[in-house]
């Protein structure tokens, strides 16, 4: 079985500990000139998370809306660390000060081993939604719209350093929001074994199409939303493979031919069904797209073939337990609104044999 914490339990267990880490927890995330101008008695644990104002919505520390995307802003390596990451946007900085704050404080979580490299570097944005271990030997790394390749090619050092990692595949996908995180398009179900978008590595050109179509039927409805057509087909996804102790990086035009060549992947499924199912590829595209609304291809993998999948992918998750996947399907409407899945929405600091998936 597995033992689930939460993040405000944790935090009103650290602060519990009485008022000299219960300063040091809210000056750790809010700085030490607002908890001093405050008054730490008027300070509750809870408004780390829903934020603090004196009058309605007039915030001056804003909720961590996101925060229930627990992968993000902290995530787990091979060989037992636990790495606090830079989020893209600043407003999800505070998120890392406070799960970093909780790893230092709280009294069953001070002997993990956290890496704390990353957290601090203007030069870095790195999220947790686009690290993957494939297995203790081996880490993916998505190079995406909120993870950039100075923060992959620091973890990869790190990593070298101080886990078993003998190998990191830098993932370059497009910088699309539709696809922000590569476990929003590429997530395992056992190993060797993924779920990913249909004709996304092999045929870029096609959601260029679909997108394209899009930005004229929004232009048609009056509408000014628009995606950025010539970012899906300017630089297709690729791959890079890091090796420890090899400066040269080994490099793969195609993204998933690689990522078969160096063994990471044996078998791929896909959102919607097999690819050549449809009547068309475009058709397929166009359906995967309308399923990955709810986040069809972002599944958390609880052990080796069985999966937690939102239950409103129904077509997925009809195509993985026909091919002998075990789905266990979360309601979540609401959360679903919050365009994250079951994946972007747990955080493993332990797995078994170190595997993480």
């Amino acid at each position: 079985g597995a033992q689930v914490v939460h993040v405000r339990d944790l935090l009103i267990e650290v602060s519990h500990q009485g008022e000299e880490v219960r300063r040091d927890l809210f000056e750790s995330v809010w700085g030490k000139d607002f908890v001093d101008g405050h008054n730490l008695a008027n300070l509750q644990v809870d408004q780390l998370i829903t934020g603090f104002s004196r009058e309605s919505l007039q915030f001056e520390q804003p909720p961590l809306m996101n925060l229930f995307f627990m992968r993000d802003p902290v995530f787990s390596v091979p060989g037992g660390w636990v790495v606090i990451a830079r989020p893209f946007f600043p407003i999800r900085h505070q998120e890392s000060r406070l799960l970093r704050a909780i790893f230092r404080l709280h009294p069953s979580l001070k002997d993990v081993k956290v890496y704390e490299g990353l957290v601090d570097d203007p030069e870095v944005t790195i999220e947790g939604g686009d690290i993957l271990v494939a297995d203790s030997e081996t880490v993916l790394v998505g190079v995406s719209q909120r993870t950039n390749e100075k923060g992959a090619d620091k973890l990869a050092k790190f990593l070298f350093e101080n886990t078993p990692v003998q190998r990191v595949v830098k993932v370059f996908i497009p910088k699309q929001r539709a696809f922000m995180h590569l476990d929003t398009l590429f997530t395992f179900l056992d190993r060797a074994t993924v779920l990913t978008m249909p004709y996304f590595w092999s045929k870029p050109e096609i959601y260029a199409e679909v997108a394209r179509r899009a930005n004229l039927l929004n232009e048609k409805m009056g509408s000014d939303q628009r995606q950025n057509v010539e970012e899906w087909v300017k630089e297709p996804p690729r791959i890079e493979v890091l090796f420890k102790g090899d400066p040269i990086p080994k490099k793969y035009k195609h993204a998933m031919t690689g990522l078969q060549a160096e063994g990471v992947i044996d078998q791929a499924y896909f959102v919607c069904g097999a690819e050549g199912s449809w009547p068309s590829a475009e058709a397929h595209v166009a359906a995967a797209l309308t399923e990955q609304w709810n986040d069809a291809a972002n599944v958390f993998c609880l052990a080796p073939g069985t999966v937690v999948a939102y239950k409103w992918c129904t077509r997925t998750i009809a195509h993985l337990q026909d091919n002998g996947v075990d789905v266990l399907e979360l309601d979540g409407v609401e959360l679903m609104k919050g365009r994250g899945g079951a994946r972007c929405m747990t955080f493993p600091m332990r797995r078994s044999l170190s595997l993480e998936v």
